[in-house]
Protein backbone atom coordinates (compact mmCIF):
# COMPACT_ATOMS: atom_id res chain seq x y z
CA UNK A 1 0.00 0.00 0.00
CA UNK A 2 1.15 3.36 -1.33
CA UNK A 3 0.09 5.69 1.79
CA UNK A 4 -0.67 9.15 1.60
CA UNK A 5 2.16 12.09 1.25
CA UNK A 6 -0.16 15.47 2.38
CA UNK A 7 -2.68 13.90 4.36
CA UNK A 8 -2.30 12.25 7.69
CA UNK A 9 -5.40 10.32 7.79
CA UNK A 10 -6.83 10.42 4.77
CA UNK A 11 -9.73 8.19 4.58
CA UNK A 12 -9.82 7.90 1.01
CA UNK A 13 -8.46 3.81 0.01
CA UNK A 14 -8.02 3.53 -4.02
CA UNK A 15 -7.66 -0.25 -5.33
CA UNK A 16 -5.98 0.07 -8.84
CA UNK A 17 -6.41 -3.01 -11.41
CA UNK A 18 -4.81 -2.96 -14.67
CA UNK A 19 -6.12 -5.03 -17.19
CA UNK A 20 -5.42 -7.98 -19.95
CA UNK A 21 -6.66 -10.31 -18.24
CA UNK A 22 -3.24 -10.98 -17.05
CA UNK A 23 -1.56 -7.82 -17.35
CA UNK A 24 0.02 -6.30 -14.30
CA UNK A 25 -0.76 -3.46 -11.82
CA UNK A 26 2.91 -2.51 -12.15
CA UNK A 27 2.12 -0.60 -15.28
CA UNK A 28 0.09 1.50 -12.48
CA UNK A 29 2.66 1.62 -10.16
CA UNK A 30 5.49 2.70 -12.58
CA UNK A 31 4.11 4.18 -15.52
CA UNK A 32 0.94 5.66 -14.63
CA UNK A 33 -1.11 7.20 -11.41
CA UNK A 34 1.73 5.21 -8.65
CA UNK A 35 4.69 7.53 -6.59
CA UNK A 36 7.30 6.41 -8.97
CA UNK A 37 8.08 6.91 -12.68
CA UNK A 38 11.14 5.42 -14.80
CA UNK A 39 13.04 8.97 -16.31
CA UNK A 40 16.27 8.89 -17.58
CA UNK A 41 17.25 5.47 -16.56
CA UNK A 42 15.89 6.74 -12.89
CA UNK A 43 13.50 6.00 -10.73
CA UNK A 44 11.99 9.94 -9.75
CA UNK A 45 8.90 10.81 -8.18
CA UNK A 46 6.20 10.70 -10.12
CA UNK A 47 4.08 14.24 -9.51
CA UNK A 48 1.26 13.10 -10.78
CA UNK A 49 0.66 10.11 -8.20
CA UNK A 50 -2.53 8.88 -6.98
CA UNK A 51 -1.34 8.92 -3.32
CA UNK A 52 -1.08 12.55 -2.69
CA UNK A 53 -4.19 12.66 -0.67
CA UNK A 54 -5.41 9.13 -0.95
CA UNK A 55 -3.92 5.89 0.02
CA UNK A 56 -3.46 3.39 -3.33
CA UNK A 57 -3.14 -0.50 -3.19
CA UNK A 58 -1.54 -1.47 -6.57
CA UNK A 59 -3.06 -5.56 -7.00
CA UNK A 60 -2.09 -7.97 -8.98
CA UNK A 61 -4.71 -10.33 -10.50
CA UNK A 62 -5.96 -12.85 -11.20
CA UNK A 63 -3.30 -15.17 -9.34
CA UNK A 64 -0.17 -15.80 -12.25
CA UNK A 65 -0.51 -12.20 -13.27
CA UNK A 66 2.88 -9.94 -12.56
CA UNK A 67 4.24 -11.25 -9.70
CA UNK A 68 1.28 -13.00 -7.87
CA UNK A 69 1.47 -16.85 -8.04
CA UNK A 70 -0.84 -19.95 -6.83
CA UNK A 71 -0.10 -23.81 -6.04
CA UNK A 72 -3.20 -25.03 -7.68
CA UNK A 73 -4.52 -24.08 -11.33
CA UNK A 74 -5.32 -20.59 -12.99
CA UNK A 75 -9.01 -19.27 -12.85
CA UNK A 76 -11.08 -19.62 -15.54
CA UNK A 77 -14.18 -17.87 -14.73
CA UNK A 78 -14.96 -14.08 -13.71
CA UNK A 79 -16.72 -15.48 -10.71
CA UNK A 80 -13.65 -16.85 -9.69
CA UNK A 81 -11.99 -14.36 -10.02
CA UNK A 82 -14.60 -12.38 -8.33
CA UNK A 83 -14.19 -14.77 -5.63
CA UNK A 84 -10.70 -14.34 -5.26
CA UNK A 85 -10.81 -10.89 -5.13
CA UNK A 86 -13.54 -10.68 -2.11
CA UNK A 87 -11.06 -13.03 -0.11
CA UNK A 88 -8.00 -10.60 -0.75
CA UNK A 89 -10.20 -7.73 0.35
CA UNK A 90 -11.24 -9.45 3.31
CA UNK A 91 -7.63 -10.36 4.28
CA UNK A 92 -6.36 -7.14 3.53
CA UNK A 93 -8.35 -5.32 6.13
CA UNK A 94 -7.78 -7.86 8.69
CA UNK A 95 -3.83 -6.96 8.35
CA UNK A 96 -4.80 -3.15 8.03
CA UNK A 97 -7.60 -2.33 10.51
CA UNK A 98 -7.08 1.02 10.94
CA UNK A 99 -8.63 1.37 7.07
CA UNK A 100 -11.76 -0.80 7.92
CA UNK A 101 -13.47 2.36 7.24
CA UNK A 102 -12.33 4.02 4.49
CA UNK A 103 -14.22 5.48 1.96
CA UNK A 104 -13.27 2.94 -0.89
CA UNK A 105 -13.01 3.52 -4.55
CA UNK A 106 -11.96 0.65 -7.61
CA UNK A 107 -10.32 1.98 -10.17
CA UNK A 108 -8.50 0.60 -13.23
CA UNK A 109 -8.48 0.94 -17.42
CA UNK A 110 -8.98 -1.63 -20.41
CA UNK A 111 -10.02 -4.89 -18.78
CA UNK A 112 -10.34 -3.72 -15.34
CA UNK A 113 -13.62 -2.01 -17.08
CA UNK A 114 -14.59 -5.81 -16.65
CA UNK A 115 -13.39 -6.84 -13.53
CA UNK A 116 -14.51 -3.52 -11.82
CA UNK A 117 -18.46 -3.82 -11.96
CA UNK A 118 -18.12 -7.29 -10.99
CA UNK A 119 -16.39 -7.13 -8.12
CA UNK A 120 -18.57 -3.94 -7.17
CA UNK A 121 -21.71 -6.30 -7.37
CA UNK A 122 -19.99 -8.09 -5.51
CA UNK A 123 -19.15 -5.97 -2.75
CA UNK A 124 -22.88 -4.71 -2.94
CA UNK A 125 -24.33 -7.52 -2.27
CA UNK A 126 -21.88 -8.54 0.68
CA UNK A 127 -22.65 -5.02 2.54
CA UNK A 128 -26.51 -6.23 1.95
CA UNK A 129 -25.73 -9.34 3.56
CA UNK A 130 -22.58 -8.96 5.69
CA UNK A 131 -21.67 -12.35 6.53
CA UNK A 132 -21.17 -12.73 10.56
CA UNK A 133 -18.14 -12.07 11.63
CA UNK A 134 -17.52 -9.41 8.99
CA UNK A 135 -17.91 -6.02 8.12
CA UNK A 136 -19.02 -4.07 5.60
CA UNK A 137 -17.12 -2.27 2.85
CA UNK A 138 -17.67 1.30 2.41
CA UNK A 139 -17.50 1.35 -1.04
CA UNK A 140 -18.11 5.09 -2.61
CA UNK A 141 -17.06 4.87 -6.22
CA UNK A 142 -15.55 3.36 -9.84
CA UNK A 143 -13.06 4.96 -11.82
CA UNK A 144 -12.87 3.20 -14.91
CA UNK A 145 -10.37 4.63 -17.80
CA UNK A 146 -10.71 3.32 -21.77
CA UNK A 147 -12.46 0.75 -20.30
CA UNK A 148 -13.71 -2.95 -21.79
CA UNK A 149 -17.14 -2.92 -20.35
CA UNK A 150 -19.27 -3.28 -23.86
CA UNK A 151 -17.91 -5.28 -26.46
CA UNK A 152 -21.06 -4.35 -28.97
CA UNK A 153 -20.66 -0.44 -28.59
CA UNK A 154 -17.09 -0.82 -28.84
CA UNK A 155 -16.73 -3.22 -31.65
CA UNK A 156 -18.87 -1.24 -33.50
CA UNK A 157 -17.04 2.09 -32.87
CA UNK A 158 -13.40 0.84 -34.97
CA UNK A 159 -14.59 2.08 -38.55
CA UNK A 160 -16.45 5.39 -36.97
CA UNK A 161 -12.98 6.15 -34.95
CA UNK A 162 -10.83 5.60 -37.95
CA UNK A 163 -12.67 8.03 -40.20
CA UNK A 164 -13.06 10.22 -37.27
CA UNK A 165 -9.23 10.07 -37.11
CA UNK A 166 -8.17 10.07 -40.71
CA UNK A 167 -6.97 6.41 -40.87
CA UNK A 168 -9.10 4.78 -43.04
CA UNK A 169 -8.63 4.32 -46.36
CA UNK A 170 -10.80 2.84 -49.25
CA UNK A 171 -9.37 -0.35 -49.21
CA UNK A 172 -9.15 -0.74 -45.53
CA UNK A 173 -13.00 0.17 -44.92
CA UNK A 174 -13.72 -2.76 -47.73
CA UNK A 175 -12.08 -5.31 -45.50
CA UNK A 176 -13.21 -3.72 -42.01
CA UNK A 177 -16.79 -3.88 -43.65
CA UNK A 178 -16.63 -7.41 -44.92
CA UNK A 179 -15.38 -8.47 -41.31
CA UNK A 180 -17.89 -6.62 -39.05
CA UNK A 181 -20.68 -8.19 -40.91
CA UNK A 182 -19.15 -11.31 -39.39
CA UNK A 183 -18.37 -9.95 -36.19
CA UNK A 184 -21.86 -8.78 -35.86
CA UNK A 185 -23.11 -12.35 -36.97
CA UNK A 186 -20.94 -13.55 -34.00
CA UNK A 187 -22.70 -11.08 -31.47
CA UNK A 188 -26.05 -11.82 -32.38
CA UNK A 189 -25.36 -15.81 -31.95
CA UNK A 190 -23.96 -14.84 -28.08
CA UNK A 191 -23.03 -11.69 -26.43
CA UNK A 192 -19.23 -12.54 -25.20
CA UNK A 193 -17.11 -9.96 -23.86
CA UNK A 194 -14.59 -11.01 -26.38
CA UNK A 195 -15.77 -12.31 -30.19
CA UNK A 196 -12.60 -13.69 -32.41
CA UNK A 197 -14.47 -12.73 -35.70
CA UNK A 198 -14.84 -8.86 -33.45
CA UNK A 199 -11.11 -8.71 -32.00
CA UNK A 200 -9.98 -9.37 -36.10
CA UNK A 201 -11.25 -6.07 -36.26
CA UNK A 202 -8.28 -4.19 -34.95
CA UNK A 203 -5.79 -6.58 -36.44
CA UNK A 204 -7.31 -5.47 -39.70
CA UNK A 205 -6.68 -1.92 -39.06
CA UNK A 206 -3.28 -2.26 -37.83
CA UNK A 207 -2.21 -4.65 -40.83
CA UNK A 208 -3.36 -1.87 -43.07
CA UNK A 209 -1.39 1.48 -41.51
CA UNK A 210 1.61 -0.95 -41.89
CA UNK A 211 4.18 1.24 -43.73
CA UNK A 212 7.52 -0.78 -44.38
CA UNK A 213 8.61 -2.30 -40.67
CA UNK A 214 6.11 0.14 -39.16
CA UNK A 215 2.76 0.43 -37.98
CA UNK A 216 -0.01 2.16 -35.99
CA UNK A 217 0.47 2.01 -32.31
CA UNK A 218 -3.17 0.92 -30.90
CA UNK A 219 -3.23 2.79 -28.06
CA UNK A 220 -1.76 5.97 -29.05
CA UNK A 221 -2.52 6.13 -32.63
CA UNK A 222 -0.68 9.52 -32.82
CA UNK A 223 2.56 6.91 -32.69
CA UNK A 224 4.44 4.01 -34.26
CA UNK A 225 5.56 0.74 -33.11
CA UNK A 226 7.29 -2.19 -35.03
CA UNK A 227 5.15 -4.35 -37.06
CA UNK A 228 3.29 -6.48 -36.00
CA UNK A 229 3.64 -5.03 -32.48
CA UNK A 230 1.77 -2.00 -33.19
CA UNK A 231 2.19 -0.85 -29.83
CA UNK A 232 2.99 -3.97 -27.75
CA UNK A 233 6.20 -2.32 -26.87
CA UNK A 234 4.93 0.77 -25.76
CA UNK A 235 5.43 2.88 -23.44
CA UNK A 236 9.15 3.35 -23.75
CA UNK A 237 9.72 2.59 -20.05
CA UNK A 238 8.71 -1.29 -20.69
CA UNK A 239 12.11 -2.85 -20.76
CA UNK A 240 13.58 -0.77 -17.57
CA UNK A 241 10.75 -2.18 -15.73
CA UNK A 242 10.99 -5.38 -16.69
CA UNK A 243 14.62 -5.76 -15.80
CA UNK A 244 14.19 -3.83 -12.56
CA UNK A 245 11.10 -6.25 -11.70
CA UNK A 246 13.08 -9.30 -11.88
CA UNK A 247 16.16 -8.22 -9.55
CA UNK A 248 16.55 -10.60 -6.71
CA UNK A 249 16.60 -7.69 -4.30
CA UNK A 250 13.36 -6.15 -5.81
CA UNK A 251 11.94 -9.71 -5.62
CA UNK A 252 13.06 -10.48 -2.17
CA UNK A 253 11.99 -6.80 -0.82
CA UNK A 254 8.29 -7.34 -2.40
CA UNK A 255 8.01 -11.03 -0.19
CA UNK A 256 7.56 -12.69 -3.54
CA UNK A 257 7.83 -16.18 -4.67
CA UNK A 258 11.59 -17.36 -5.39
CA UNK A 259 10.24 -19.86 -7.97
CA UNK A 260 9.51 -16.59 -9.68
CA UNK A 261 11.93 -16.58 -12.32
CA UNK A 262 11.20 -13.41 -14.18
CA UNK A 263 8.41 -10.66 -14.72
CA UNK A 264 6.18 -10.39 -17.13
CA UNK A 265 3.87 -7.30 -17.94
CA UNK A 266 1.05 -9.63 -19.33
CA UNK A 267 0.50 -13.19 -18.61
CA UNK A 268 -0.49 -15.31 -21.79
CA UNK A 269 -1.24 -18.31 -19.71
CA UNK A 270 -3.98 -16.12 -17.52
CA UNK A 271 -5.29 -14.48 -20.34
CA UNK A 272 -5.86 -17.97 -22.36
CA UNK A 273 -7.43 -19.45 -19.27
CA UNK A 274 -10.14 -16.68 -19.17
CA UNK A 275 -11.17 -16.56 -22.82
CA UNK A 276 -13.87 -19.08 -22.84
CA UNK A 277 -15.20 -17.52 -19.88
CA UNK A 278 -19.57 -17.01 -20.87
CA UNK A 279 -19.42 -14.61 -18.22
CA UNK A 280 -21.95 -11.54 -19.29
CA UNK A 281 -20.33 -8.42 -20.19
CA UNK A 282 -19.93 -5.81 -17.52
CA UNK A 283 -22.22 -3.56 -19.10
CA UNK A 284 -24.99 -6.07 -17.71
CA UNK A 285 -23.78 -4.94 -14.74
CA UNK A 286 -23.50 -1.13 -14.26
CA UNK A 287 -27.18 0.29 -13.79
CA UNK A 288 -27.57 -1.77 -10.83
CA UNK A 289 -24.28 -0.54 -9.38
CA UNK A 290 -25.37 3.11 -10.47
CA UNK A 291 -28.25 3.33 -8.16
CA UNK A 292 -26.20 2.77 -5.49
CA UNK A 293 -22.40 3.77 -6.29
CA UNK A 294 -21.14 6.93 -8.33
CA UNK A 295 -19.35 5.85 -11.05
CA UNK A 296 -16.33 7.81 -12.82
CA UNK A 297 -15.61 6.64 -16.90
CA UNK A 298 -13.03 8.40 -18.50
CA UNK A 299 -11.22 8.39 -21.69
CA UNK A 300 -8.21 9.13 -23.31
CA UNK A 301 -9.02 10.32 -27.19
CA UNK A 302 -5.89 8.96 -29.16
CA UNK A 303 -6.79 5.09 -27.79
CA UNK A 304 -8.15 2.72 -30.73
CA UNK A 305 -8.39 -0.23 -28.96
CA UNK A 306 -10.92 0.87 -25.95
CA UNK A 307 -11.71 4.02 -27.57
CA UNK A 308 -13.75 6.72 -26.36
CA UNK A 309 -16.90 6.83 -29.12
CA UNK A 310 -17.38 2.97 -27.99
CA UNK A 311 -17.76 4.33 -24.71
CA UNK A 312 -20.22 7.42 -25.57
CA UNK A 313 -22.42 4.74 -27.65
CA UNK A 314 -22.42 2.46 -24.61
CA UNK A 315 -23.51 5.46 -22.35
CA UNK A 316 -25.87 6.67 -25.09
CA UNK A 317 -27.55 3.29 -25.28
CA UNK A 318 -27.58 2.56 -21.48
CA UNK A 319 -30.87 2.89 -19.05
CA UNK A 320 -30.36 3.81 -15.49
CA UNK A 321 -32.18 5.64 -13.27
CA UNK A 322 -35.10 5.47 -15.18
CA UNK A 323 -33.42 7.02 -18.31
CA UNK A 324 -32.10 6.39 -21.39
CA UNK A 325 -28.28 8.38 -21.83
CA UNK A 326 -27.13 11.48 -20.55
CA UNK A 327 -30.26 14.45 -20.48
CA UNK A 328 -30.65 17.05 -22.54
CA UNK A 329 -30.01 19.31 -19.33
CA UNK A 330 -26.68 17.48 -18.45
CA UNK A 331 -24.60 20.49 -19.17
CA UNK A 332 -20.81 19.72 -20.99
CA UNK A 333 -18.03 21.11 -18.82
CA UNK A 334 -14.65 22.34 -19.97
CA UNK A 335 -11.56 21.97 -17.85
CA UNK A 336 -8.26 23.22 -17.62
CA UNK A 337 -5.26 22.26 -15.90
CA UNK A 338 -2.05 24.52 -15.26
CA UNK A 339 -4.12 27.03 -17.85
CA UNK A 340 -4.34 24.36 -20.79
CA UNK A 341 -7.23 22.68 -21.57
CA UNK A 342 -6.98 19.07 -20.80
CA UNK A 343 -10.57 18.00 -21.57
CA UNK A 344 -14.37 18.12 -21.06
CA UNK A 345 -16.80 16.74 -18.65
CA UNK A 346 -20.65 15.42 -18.09
CA UNK A 347 -21.95 14.24 -15.27
CA UNK A 348 -25.82 12.99 -14.64
CA UNK A 349 -27.53 10.56 -12.07
CA UNK A 350 -24.34 9.27 -10.72
CA UNK A 351 -22.29 8.89 -13.47
CA UNK A 352 -19.90 11.09 -14.62
CA UNK A 353 -17.95 10.46 -18.02
CA UNK A 354 -14.80 12.56 -18.74
CA UNK A 355 -13.17 12.85 -22.14
CA UNK A 356 -9.11 14.07 -21.81
CA UNK A 357 -7.48 15.76 -24.85
CA UNK A 358 -4.28 14.13 -26.64
CA UNK A 359 -3.90 11.01 -24.24
CA UNK A 360 -4.04 7.36 -24.78
CA UNK A 361 -5.39 4.43 -23.54
CA UNK A 362 -3.04 4.88 -20.27
CA UNK A 363 -4.77 8.42 -19.47
CA UNK A 364 -2.37 8.85 -16.56
CA UNK A 365 1.03 8.43 -18.03
CA UNK A 366 0.11 11.08 -20.69
CA UNK A 367 -1.57 13.16 -18.57
CA UNK A 368 -0.63 13.06 -15.14
CA UNK A 369 -1.65 16.24 -13.45
CA UNK A 370 -5.13 16.00 -15.30
CA UNK A 371 -5.60 12.66 -14.33
CA UNK A 372 -4.86 13.39 -10.31
CA UNK A 373 -7.17 16.18 -10.84
CA UNK A 374 -9.69 14.12 -12.23
CA UNK A 375 -9.87 11.52 -9.28
CA UNK A 376 -9.23 14.07 -6.32
CA UNK A 377 -12.35 15.68 -7.96
CA UNK A 378 -14.48 12.80 -8.38
CA UNK A 379 -13.58 11.79 -4.46
CA UNK A 380 -14.87 15.01 -3.15
CA UNK A 381 -11.34 16.23 -2.18
CA UNK A 382 -9.87 20.05 -1.87
CA UNK A 383 -8.32 20.74 -5.16
CA UNK A 384 -7.16 24.29 -3.98
CA UNK A 385 -4.41 21.87 -2.19
CA UNK A 386 -2.34 20.39 -5.02
CA UNK A 387 0.65 22.10 -6.46
CA UNK A 388 -0.73 22.92 -9.88
CA UNK A 389 -3.65 25.22 -11.30
CA UNK A 390 -7.06 23.43 -12.26
CA UNK A 391 -10.55 24.98 -12.95
CA UNK A 392 -13.46 23.76 -14.48
CA UNK A 393 -15.23 26.11 -17.03
CA UNK A 394 -18.55 25.30 -16.27
CA UNK A 395 -19.48 26.41 -12.76
CA UNK A 396 -22.11 24.12 -11.70
CA UNK A 397 -22.20 25.18 -7.64
CA UNK A 398 -23.55 28.80 -8.94
CA UNK A 399 -20.70 30.89 -7.41
CA UNK A 400 -18.92 31.78 -10.35
CA UNK A 401 -15.68 30.22 -9.00
CA UNK A 402 -15.11 27.53 -11.36
CA UNK A 403 -14.05 25.47 -8.25
CA UNK A 404 -16.72 22.55 -8.50
CA UNK A 405 -16.05 18.71 -8.16
CA UNK A 406 -16.40 16.44 -10.56
CA UNK A 407 -19.70 14.90 -8.16
CA UNK A 408 -20.01 12.54 -6.29
CA UNK A 409 -23.92 13.20 -6.16
CA UNK A 410 -23.96 13.73 -2.43
CA UNK A 411 -21.59 16.13 -0.78
CA UNK A 412 -18.38 14.66 1.11
CA UNK A 413 -17.37 15.85 4.46
CA UNK A 414 -14.60 18.72 4.02
CA UNK A 415 -11.22 16.22 4.20
CA UNK A 416 -8.81 18.22 7.07
CA UNK A 417 -5.68 20.46 6.51
CA UNK A 418 -2.62 18.38 4.94
CA UNK A 419 0.84 18.39 7.30
CA UNK A 420 4.03 17.68 6.74
CA UNK A 421 4.72 14.05 5.69
CA UNK A 422 7.54 12.44 7.56
CA UNK A 423 10.58 10.97 5.64
CA UNK A 424 10.96 7.50 6.37
CA UNK A 425 13.44 6.27 3.42
CA UNK A 426 15.63 8.57 1.07
CA UNK A 427 13.82 9.41 -1.30
CA UNK A 428 14.23 8.91 -5.05
CA UNK A 429 15.93 11.28 -7.34
CA UNK A 430 13.87 14.24 -8.82
CA UNK A 431 13.18 14.13 -12.44
CA UNK A 432 15.68 16.12 -14.53
CA UNK A 433 12.79 17.55 -16.90
CA UNK A 434 11.79 21.10 -15.74
CA UNK A 435 8.74 21.96 -13.20
CA UNK A 436 5.19 22.31 -15.53
CA UNK A 437 5.51 26.14 -16.00
CA UNK A 438 1.92 28.11 -14.17
CA UNK A 439 -0.02 29.96 -17.32
CA UNK A 440 -3.14 31.79 -17.13
CA UNK A 441 -6.53 29.58 -17.15
CA UNK A 442 -8.20 29.57 -20.19
CA UNK A 443 -11.34 32.35 -19.78
CA UNK A 444 -14.69 30.95 -17.77
CA UNK A 445 -17.80 30.23 -19.55
CA UNK A 446 -20.33 31.89 -18.76
CA UNK A 447 -22.32 29.51 -15.59
CA UNK A 448 -25.19 27.30 -16.57
CA UNK A 449 -27.96 27.37 -14.79
CA UNK A 450 -28.68 24.51 -12.51
CA UNK A 451 -30.69 21.67 -13.70
CA UNK A 452 -34.26 21.20 -12.69
CA UNK A 453 -35.12 17.56 -11.31
CA UNK A 454 -36.75 15.41 -13.58
CA UNK A 455 -40.20 15.44 -13.65
CA UNK A 456 -41.80 11.76 -12.98
CA UNK A 457 -42.74 11.05 -16.61
CA UNK A 458 -46.33 10.82 -17.29
CA UNK A 459 -48.52 7.79 -17.91
CA UNK A 460 -48.29 8.54 -21.53
CA UNK A 461 -44.78 8.76 -21.47
CA UNK A 462 -44.48 5.79 -19.31
CA UNK A 463 -46.35 3.86 -22.26
CA UNK A 464 -44.32 5.35 -24.78
CA UNK A 465 -41.12 4.07 -23.02
CA UNK A 466 -42.36 0.86 -22.51
CA UNK A 467 -43.22 0.47 -26.18
CA UNK A 468 -39.23 1.81 -27.07
CA UNK A 469 -37.42 -1.47 -28.68
CA UNK A 470 -35.54 -3.44 -26.38
CA UNK A 471 -31.60 -2.19 -25.66
CA UNK A 472 -28.85 -4.19 -27.32
CA UNK A 473 -27.68 -6.93 -25.74
CA UNK A 474 -25.43 -5.58 -22.71
CA UNK A 475 -27.95 -2.98 -22.14
CA UNK A 476 -30.31 -4.91 -19.32
CA UNK A 477 -30.49 -4.23 -16.22
CA UNK A 478 -29.52 -6.36 -14.12
CA UNK A 479 -30.61 -6.58 -9.50
CA UNK A 480 -27.25 -6.60 -7.92
CA UNK A 481 -28.47 -8.08 -4.61
CA UNK A 482 -29.32 -10.97 -6.47
CA UNK A 483 -26.28 -12.36 -8.59
CA UNK A 484 -25.55 -15.64 -9.38
CA UNK A 485 -25.00 -17.59 -6.58
CA UNK A 486 -21.96 -19.11 -7.97
CA UNK A 487 -20.51 -15.75 -7.25
CA UNK A 488 -19.83 -15.89 -3.78
CA UNK A 489 -19.45 -19.61 -3.49
CA UNK A 490 -16.48 -20.47 -1.35
CA UNK A 491 -13.07 -21.34 -3.51
CA UNK A 492 -10.99 -23.64 -1.94
CA UNK A 493 -7.69 -22.65 -4.36
CA UNK A 494 -4.62 -21.67 -2.15
CA UNK A 495 -3.21 -18.83 -3.78
CA UNK A 496 -1.92 -15.17 -2.80
CA UNK A 497 -2.66 -12.02 -4.47
CA UNK A 498 0.23 -9.75 -4.04
CA UNK A 499 -0.58 -6.65 -2.95
CA UNK A 500 2.43 -4.21 -4.96
CA UNK A 501 4.24 -3.24 -1.58
CA UNK A 502 6.75 -1.49 -3.90
CA UNK A 503 9.47 0.88 -2.09
CA UNK A 504 11.12 2.55 -5.72
CA UNK A 505 15.29 2.97 -4.43
CA UNK A 506 18.51 3.30 -6.24
CA UNK A 507 19.54 3.67 -9.79
CA UNK A 508 19.23 1.08 -12.50
CA UNK A 509 20.80 0.65 -15.59
CA UNK A 510 18.92 0.61 -19.46
CA UNK A 511 19.07 -2.33 -21.25
CA UNK A 512 18.26 -0.88 -24.43
CA UNK A 513 17.69 2.62 -25.50
CA UNK A 514 14.00 4.09 -25.27
CA UNK A 515 12.29 3.38 -28.80
CA UNK A 516 11.67 6.14 -31.12
CA UNK A 517 8.45 7.51 -31.77
CA UNK A 518 7.37 9.18 -34.80
CA UNK A 519 4.23 10.46 -35.77
CA UNK A 520 2.03 8.66 -38.54
CA UNK A 521 1.86 10.56 -41.75
CA UNK A 522 -0.74 12.48 -42.35
CA UNK A 523 -1.22 13.46 -38.28
CA UNK A 524 -2.25 17.24 -36.68
CA UNK A 525 -1.41 17.92 -33.42
CA UNK A 526 -4.29 19.86 -31.54
CA UNK A 527 -7.31 19.34 -29.27
CA UNK A 528 -10.73 17.31 -30.06
CA UNK A 529 -13.50 18.98 -29.43
CA UNK A 530 -16.43 15.95 -29.18
CA UNK A 531 -20.10 17.08 -28.22
CA UNK A 532 -21.50 16.00 -25.17
CA UNK A 533 -24.76 17.60 -23.84
CA UNK A 534 -27.53 15.82 -24.32
CA UNK A 535 -29.12 16.78 -27.59
CA UNK A 536 -25.17 16.38 -29.46
CA UNK A 537 -24.65 13.19 -28.18
CA UNK A 538 -27.69 11.87 -29.93
CA UNK A 539 -25.92 12.23 -33.15
CA UNK A 540 -23.51 9.57 -32.45
CA UNK A 541 -25.00 7.75 -29.58
CA UNK A 542 -28.72 6.52 -30.88
CA UNK A 543 -29.97 3.51 -29.68
CA UNK A 544 -28.34 0.83 -31.60
CA UNK A 545 -30.55 -1.96 -33.30
CA UNK A 546 -29.29 -4.87 -34.59
CA UNK A 547 -30.69 -4.07 -38.61
CA UNK A 548 -29.40 -0.79 -38.78
CA UNK A 549 -25.84 -1.74 -36.61
CA UNK A 550 -24.15 -1.68 -40.15
CA UNK A 551 -25.41 1.30 -41.66
CA UNK A 552 -24.44 3.47 -39.08
CA UNK A 553 -21.20 2.59 -38.63
CA UNK A 554 -20.01 2.81 -42.53
CA UNK A 555 -22.61 6.30 -42.99
CA UNK A 556 -20.20 9.10 -43.64
CA UNK A 557 -19.98 11.77 -41.08
CA UNK A 558 -21.66 10.29 -38.34
CA UNK A 559 -19.65 12.25 -35.73
CA UNK A 560 -20.85 15.71 -35.20
CA UNK A 561 -19.32 18.63 -33.69
CA UNK A 562 -20.49 22.13 -32.42
CA UNK A 563 -16.99 23.32 -32.83
CA UNK A 564 -16.03 22.67 -36.14
CA UNK A 565 -13.24 25.72 -36.10
CA UNK A 566 -11.66 23.71 -33.16
CA UNK A 567 -11.35 20.33 -34.76
CA UNK A 568 -7.50 19.36 -35.51
CA UNK A 569 -7.19 15.76 -34.83
CA UNK A 570 -4.07 13.46 -35.77
CA UNK A 571 -4.83 11.07 -37.94
CA UNK A 572 -3.53 -5.89 -28.71
CA UNK A 573 -1.63 -5.59 -26.40
CA UNK A 574 -3.02 -9.26 -27.54
CA UNK A 575 -4.51 -8.00 -24.03
CA UNK A 576 -5.80 -4.65 -22.75
CA UNK A 577 -3.74 -3.65 -20.09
Amino acid sequence: MVTNKSTQNSSKLIFWLNGGPGCSSADGYFLESGPLRFVDNKLTINKGGWHEFANVVFLDQPVGTGLSFTSNQLLGTLSEVTDHFMAFLKQFFILFPERAQDDIYLAGESYAGTYIPYFARAILYHNAVVPQGEIPYNLKGLAIGNGWIDPLHQYVSYIPYIEHHNIATPEMMVDLIAQQDKCLSDIRLADRITQSQCESLVTLILAHTREGSECMNQYDVRLKDSFPECGLKWPAELPQMSVYLTRSDVVSALHASDALQSWTECSSRVSSQLRFDNSAPAITLLPGILEKVNVLLFSGDQDLICNHIGTEYMISNMTWQGLQGFQADAAKNTWTVDGHLAGEWIQDRNLTYVKLFNASHMVPYDAPLAALDMMNRFMGLDTSLQSFSSKLGTDGDGDGDGDEDLPPSKPEPPEPEPSEPEPSEPEPSEPSEPEPSESTPAPESKPEPEPEPEPEPEPEQQQQQQQQPPPPPGGEKVDIDQPKKSLMSANGSAALLLVLIIAGVGVFIVVRKNQDRKKPSGGHDGVQWFPLSGNDFSNHGRRLDENDLHELVVESGIIDSDDDDDDNFGTSRGSRN
